[in-house]
Parts: C-alpha cells; structure tokens; sequence
C-alpha cells in the first residue's frame, strides 16, 4: 500500500532522505528558495523515479500572508519566521545563530496540500510548529493522521520571539484532546524536545 508523508521545514539531509526512501507520496514544504531549488535537484534524480514528490517553496503558518523570515547561520537549519530569543543564543553559544538575512516568503495553510489520509506528518517549523498543528484539527479530530512528529520549546524556554506558544505544555494539552499515543522522541535536549504523537487503532 502506497505511503504518504508531508515535512514542514524539512531542509535537507540524510533524516530528509531517511522519509522520502520510506514513503511513495511526499509533500515537501521549505521556505528557503536555494534549499528548495536544491530540495527539487536531489529527487529528480533517478534513485527517486516511481515517487510522487511534490516541494513547495514556502512557509506553513496559520494563514497565507507574505511574511519576513529570518535567515540563521550559514545553512539556514535554525531560518523562522520568529525571531532567535536572547535565552536561545545563551543555551546554544557554540552554535551559529546570526542572522544572515531577512527574505519575505508566502506562507500557506498546510491544510490545503494534505491528502485525506496521510500516513506521517513531521513538522520542523522553528516555533510556529502548534500554530500549524491547529490549523489541520480535522485531520487529527478523524484520525486521519497515522504518525505525528512535532518540535516545542521546553517548558520555561523560548527559542523564537514573536510567534504565537509553542511550548511543551500548550502541545501535550492541545494534542491530548485526539486519539492519538504521545512519547517523547529520545536523544532531544529539553529545551527543544520531539514529540511524537501515534494514532491509536481500537478493535
């Protein structure tokens, strides 16, 4: 049976590649034009042949506005529509958080791209991950959602300024309220742990 996936913010690299191997229909939704210029060059390839792959050059947020997205470190892996809080640059000191630029980007509504069933949703948004999760709640009120992976900021920690909470708290609650099995992805620091959230199959 074909296998369906969407990645928010995926960027790219072997955890990028590591989905797409495993499912047959990809959305692939990256902000940044050269990653995704860069994105659409890797699955042309013929290793991808046979797979419905599908990159959208833009931001999922809560609506379809031009919006500045600030562009952190030299490959963009840290890029958010928010700001890099003080509190972030303190935790992360060996990492490179400056700000390389600021591009405008359209965002769009997640919804409008998912299929009726998906099997794995993985968000990577850079703060804005619960804003997108509540703008596809009929898909998780109906379960149509195998498998959600979603990043948060700990409890007490902020990474992005101006973006609506994306805390760990405000997730469990919100997710709590769906048929769905939560554990806490391993080997994340918790100051931006995973989650991942299973529906659950009931006889």
């Amino acid at each position: 049976m074909a296998k369906s996936l969407a990645f928010v913010g995926c960027n790219i690299g072997a955890d990028v590649d590591r989905e797409v191997d495993a499912h047959d229909a990809c959305w692939l939704f990256e902000p940044i034009p050269e990653v995704a210029s860069a994105l659409l060059e890797r699955y042309s390839a013929r290793k991808y042949m046979g797979k419905a792959i599908t990159i959208v050059n833009a931001a999922c947020y809560s609506d379809t506005e031009t919006r500045p997205f600030n562009l952190y470190n030299t490959n963009g892996l840290s890029s958010s529509l928010g700001r890099v809080t003080d509190q972030a640059s303190e935790l992360f000191v060996s990492q490179d958080l400056s700000l390389i630029d600021t591009i405008d980007v359209p965002c769009v509504m997640l919804s409008q791209y998912l299929p009726l069933w998906l099997d794995t949703l993985i968000v990577d948004a850079q703060g804005a991950d619960l804003a997108i999760l509540q703008t596809i709640e009929p898909w998780l009120q109906h379960k149509r959602i195998g498998r959600v992976q979603v990043e948060c900021d700990g409890d007490g920690f902020r990474h992005y300024s101006g973006l609506s909470d994306n805390s760990e708290s405000s997730l469990l609650e919100y997710m709590s309220r769906f048929d769905y099995s939560c554990s806490r992805v391993p080997e994340k620091i918790d100051e931006n742990p995973d989650w991942m959230f299973t529906r659950n199959c009931h006889d």
